[in-house]
Formats: structure tokens, C-alpha cells, sequence
């Protein structure tokens, strides 16, 4: 029991007030013994005095008891916390801020704790990426696909117009013979045509689509840098497409760009409605991004950019690994060496775009693989190209039939690929890019304006000025390149005028209107007549003044029927007064004959000529 009570003391007892252990043996006993005597005082009182801290402290008479009121907060004076000391400050104000602070700190550490916890939960495992940015990045193929595939100038040119139509009534698969429109006309015409040879003669030409390009660096590109990339949709045209030297760049952002200026050529553009041909695009273009080892299949998926804007592209890059499996495949050394044949069962790229000519062969008996490659099988070589009326009448429905099944869906992709993630932002061109008014020129014969392809090694001419538009730092446009989109769409609103329907019965309805109004005119007997209209010299003659104007004025009237004739010298003189004034004023008799005056003023000497003998016509 001593050595109990010598414990539980040595816990009470302060260790600033603990004896040292040098002290008297006899001195430490008897503080023992009187702490024992103490304690066991107030053990005998736990049950009274419970909630109560006794407090020993030592005196020169020897240990006093002191119990006073146990306090909650005592238990966080010796924990490791700023500011708790100042819970117990005498101020109420002091204590209750510090209480809130606390408060709301160990609240955020609560709900820090929690919201890790549930992430590691739900993401147990860390990710460390180290991103490395390379210096040069290969710029990606642009291809550019015209809404339109099918220019109404050469469908109503006299190429397709001067065929002979199909005779057998009902034998046509892309038309019938009761329809009266544009198209089903040039079906009708140009039937047996090989339709590879029909849709390439019928798109755009890339030297009137084109207009501008400039490389990223700020180089030109030139026409020679296109090449035609034919899709399920039509033409195509795309830049930079080589695989091995692609063109690079060192950055992003708008002063690493491809700028192009293109023309859509709204005015081509061919309005139908009809069994086999139906207009439902708006005018405008589709571009599309992809990786040089990429075929596209389709236009649909590009994106959009409609007539009248300034459209700006940007695309974000993604590199792209996957896992072989059901959902892509891992090219070998066989695979990758057939990229380049595209009837290769073993080339994956060109897998896509062979099931859809497997179905038309399948389909139609014919062939369209020659638009995609300049090889053929000897399969292909026993079957005949599409004509343009199996085109339209067989083959683009078995096209449409595997894009809408999702037959083609079976070929899987490459494991590793690279994607480009397109958005855009456009803004609308100033409506005084192109003159409102088409002035009259001397237009080219028909067959030289097809047979009119430009330099392709000639780079596109720089624009410098002009006045067409010019309120921004350059002009879009350069006055030849002004008057040949006139020249173009002159014609081709001559073609629309002749061979729409929608405008040839509008037209008609007008001519007719017209004839109506003159009609009733002439029989109500509106307006002028003959018998009412007076002639200026008759209404002049009934005047006083003018009638007396001889006999007032003879003399006048004597030297205008008297004029002596002129010589040529002089008419040269008058002649060069009119022509140059300050010139005449230097040296008057410089000229001495009409001859002279046109050796160096040209045509404008007739001009002065035809102007003098005007005024003497008015004058007598």
C-alpha cells in the first residue's frame, strides 16, 4: 500500500515541487506518509465530491489539498494546437471567436479528409504524365468538297447538249421520259458517257475554286499542290498528301495556319427535284482534316462552311493507342506495306471504300474502282465501268445502302491513329466583296473557256490592293480574278435562265404577263397616239419668238448659211485645242493635219470629230 500511495502522489505532484532524490531518506518518508494520510481522506469522499481536481501544493509546513472545479477544455491546454490557450481567456468575446475559428477549421479538415477518401475510393490508382512537346508537328491533309457536284455550265454546254438523246422510251434506269427538268434532260443526253469521265468533267476545277493559298510559313502554295481525292460524295480537292513529306509546322494559333480563298460558286449551283437527283444542300463547301495515311470514305463528315463567310478552323490533335481487340487492329509489316494498293485485301485503310464498290459491282455489273486507283484486278478488268445512268440509277443506291446499313462498320480501324477534333468560328464577308453589277465584256467561245486550265506550276498571284474591297489590310481579290467570276457567272445565269425550270417558268409567266399588258393596252387606247403628239419644232414654230427669229436676227442667220469652208489645217487646230489644251498653248501649229492628230491620239480624234459635227447639227 506504501509503495501504491508513493505512485499515485508522484503523479499529483508537480515536477518543479518533486523532492530531489538526494534529500533525507527520513524527509521523503514522512511526505509520503502525510500524502498517503491525504489521499486516503479524499478517497473517502469520492462519491461527494466527484467532478472535482485535487491540487497538492507543497509549503514549509508541509502538502496542501486544493480542490477546485474540473474544467472540459483543461484536457486541450497540452495538445499540439495553435490558439487554444486562448479558450480560456477572460474575455467572452475573445473566448467565443476562437471557439469559431476552431470550430470551422476542424470542419474543412473533416470535409478535406472525406472528399479524399472518396476519391481514392472511386480512383485508386495515380496517373504521373509527362508531356514532351515535340519542335516540328506534321500538318494535316485538307481536303476541300464542294457542296455542288455538278457545274450547270457544262451540264448545259454544248458537249452534253449536242448528244443525241437514249431513243428507247422506258430504258433508262436513272430517269423517265415524263420528267421536263435540267437534269433528267442531261441523264437522257449523256447516258452512255463513263461516269468516272462525267463526274470529274462535271465538278469544280480546282483553278476557279481555288483562288488563294498560302502555306503556314507564308509561302504560296500552287494549283499543282492540289490533288483530287475522290470520296462516295463526289470530287474532292486536298492539300498536302504526302505520307512521307508531310508539310511541318513549329506551332499552333492563327500565324500557323493553311489560308485559303475559295469560291463556291453559288451560281453553279443545280436546282432539281426529280426520281434519281435531289438538290438538298445549300451552297457552300465541306473541309475536311485528316492524317495523310487516311482515305476518307465520305464529305458528309467535314465541316461545313457556308457562302459569305470568313470561316476560321481550328482543330486539336489527338494520338490515339489502343489495346488490340474487337474494336481495332494491330498493322503488321504486310499490312503496312499494302497501304498502297488499294485493292489489297490486306490494306485496312482502303477497307471501308472497297465494300462499298464491292456492292455496286455486286449490284449494278459494273465497276467505279478506277476513280479510286489506276490499278486493276483481273476481276476488274472483266467487268465494265459504270456508265452515267448506271451511276445514277444503280450505283448510288448501293452506296446509300451500305451507309445507311452500317455494312462497311465491320472494318475495323488501325490500334494506332491519329484524330483531328475540328470547331469553327465564322464571320460574314462585307457585301461589296464583288461588284452588284455585271459589266458587259467579250466573252470566250464555249469550247475555249473548257479547254482553259491555268499554269499548274505558276504560284497564285499575290493580291495588292485593289478596288473591289479593300478596308482591311489586303484585298481579297485582284481585279482578273474579278472579271473572270463575272465572266462565269454571266454564263451561268444565261444557262439558268435557259434551262431551269424553276427559272424558265418564271420567265415564261413574265413574257407573258407582258404580252397581256400590251395587249390591253393597245385595246383601250392608253397613252400617246399619233394623232395627239406634237413634235418639239411643231411646238417651238406656234412661239412668237421663235418664228420671228430670222427676220429678228438676219444677220446671224446670213453668216451660219454663209460660212466659209474650213481647212484641214484649221479643223487639225480646233482639234487639238479640244484634245489638249495646255499642249496647244505651247506650240498651236504642232499638227498640220487630221493624220497627225491620230498618229498620236488614236480614236479620240474621231471621238472630237463625231462631237463637233454634233454641235453644228444643234447649231443649224
Amino acid at each position: 500500500m506504501v509503495r501504491m500511495a508513493e505512485r499515485l502522489a508522484e503523479n499529483f505532484i508537480p515536477e518543479a515541487n518533486q523532492r530531489n532524490e538526494n534529500e533525507p531518506a527520513y524527509s521523503r518518508y514522512r511526505s509520503r506518509g502525510a500524502l498517503n494520510r491525504s489521499r486516503l481522506n479524499s478517497r473517502a469522499s469520492l462519491g461527494s465530491s466527484q467532478g472535482r481536481r485535487i491540487t497538492l501544493v507543497e509549503t514549509d509546513s508541509g502538502l496542501i489539498e486544493v480542490e477546485s472545479d474540473k474544467q472540459f477544455l483543461d484536457a486541450f491546454k497540452d495538445a499540439n494546437m495553435d490558439a487554444v490557450h486562448h479558450l480560456n481567456a477572460t474575455n467572452p468575446v475573445t473566448r467565443g471567436l476562437w471557439c469559431l475559428i476552431i470550430i470551422a477549421f476542424v470542419i474543412l479538415v473533416l470535409v478535406q479528409c472525406y472528399s479524399q477518401i472518396k476519391l481514392y475510393i472511386s480512383e485508386p490508382v495515380a496517373t504521373n504524365i509527362e508531356a514532351e512537346y515535340p519542335s516540328k508537328i506534321p500538318f494535316p491533309t485538307v481536303a476541300i468538297c464542294n457542296n455542288n457536284q455538278f457545274r450547270l455550265t457544262y451540264l448545259t454546254g454544248g458537249r452534253i447538249m449536242n448528244r443525241r438523246s437514249k431513243s428507247i422510251s422506258g430504258s433508262l434506269l436513272s430517269t423517265g421520259h415524263d420528267i421536263e427538268s435540267v437534269f433528267d434532260t442531261v441523264l437522257r443526253k449523256s447516258w452512255d458517257m463513263d461516269a468516272v469521265k462525267f463526274l470529274r468533267s462535271a465538278a469544280h476545277w480546282k483553278s476557279r475554286m481555288i483562288l488563294g493559298c498560302t502555306w503556314p510559313n507564308g509561302t504560296s502554295c500552287k494549283l499543282s499542290d492540289f490533288k483530287a481525292v475522290w470520296t462516295t460524295t463526289g470530287l474532292c480537292w486536298a492539300i498536302n498528301t504526302d505520307p512521307h513529306n508531310p508539310f511541318e509546322v513549329t506551332g499552333s494559333g492563327e500565324g500557323h495556319g493553311l489560308r485559303l480563298l475559295l469560291n463556291v460558286e453559288s451560281y453553279e449551283r443545280v436546282d432539281a427535284c426529280t426520281k434519281h437527283f435531289r438538290t438538298k444542300s445549300l451552297p457552300g463547301l465541306k473541309i475536311l482534316i485528316y492524317n495523310q495515311t487516311d482515305i476518307p470514305d465520305s464529305s458528309l463528315n467535314g465541316v461545313n462552311v457556308p457562302s459569305g463567310y470568313s470561316m476560321d478552323i481550328p482543330f486539336k490533335m489527338q494520338h490515339r493507342s489502343k489495346l488490340p481487340g474487337v474494336h481495332c487492329i494491330e498493322e503488321n509489316d504486310e499490312q503496312i506495306e499494302a497501304s498502297t494498293d488499294f485493292n489489297n485485301p490486306e490494306n485496312i485503310r482502303t477497307c471501308t471504300l472497297r465494300r462499298y464498290m464491292t456492292e455496286v459491282e455486286n449490284s449494278c455489273h459494273c465497276t467505279l474502282r478506277r476513280a479510286y486507283t489506276s490499278n486493276s484486278t483481273a476481276s476488274n478488268l472483266k467487268m465494265s465501268a459504270c456508265n452515267v445512268d448506271q451511276y445514277f440509277g444503280c450505283a448510288q443506291k448501293a452506296m446509300k445502302r451500305v451507309r445507311e446499313e452500317g455494312t462497311a462498320s465491320t472494318c475495323l480501324p488501325p490500334c494506332k491513329s491519329i484524330d483531328y477534333t475540328a470547331w469553327q468560328d465564322m464571320n460574314r464577308l462585307p457585301q461589296n466583296l464583288m461588284p452588284a453589277l455585271i459589266e458587259e465584256q467579250e466573252e470566250d467561245d464555249e469550247d475555249d473557256v473548257d479547254n482553259e486550265e491555268l499554269d499548274e506550276n505558276v504560284s497564285f498571284s499575290t493580291v495588292s490592293g485593289g478596288e473591289t474591297f479593300s478596308c482591311e489590310d489586303s484585298a481579297y481579290l485582284d481585279e482578273k480574278q474579278v472579271m473572270r467570276i463575272k465572266r462565269d457567272a454571266h454564263r451561268a445565269y444565261e444557262m439558268q435562265a435557259r434551262h431551269q425550270e424553276d427559272i424558265f417558268l418564271r420567265s415564261r409567266r413574265l413574257i407573258a404577263r407582258l404580252r397581256n399588258a400590251i395587249t390591253s393596252i393597245e385595246r383601250q387606247k392608253w397613252g400617246w397616239h399619233y394623232d395627239t403628239f406634237s413634235g418639239v419644232v411643231d411646238r417651238l414654230s406656234n412661239l412668237t419668238c421663235f418664228s420671228n427669229f430670222s427676220e429678228r436676227h438676219g444677220e446671224i442667220i446670213s453668216i451660219l448659211q454663209s460660212r466659209p469652208i474650213t481647212s484641214e489645217e484649221k479643223k487639225a487646230n480646233q482639234m487639238f485645242f479640244l484634245l489638249d489644251e495646255s499642249g496647244f498653248q505651247r506650240n498651236s501649229t504642232k499638227y498640220m493635219s487630221i493624220g497627225d492628230l491620230k498618229s498620236r491620239y488614236g480614236d479620240k480624234v474621231d471621238d472630237v470629230a463625231e462631237e463637233i459635227a454634233i454641235i453644228l447639227r444643234i447649231v443649224s
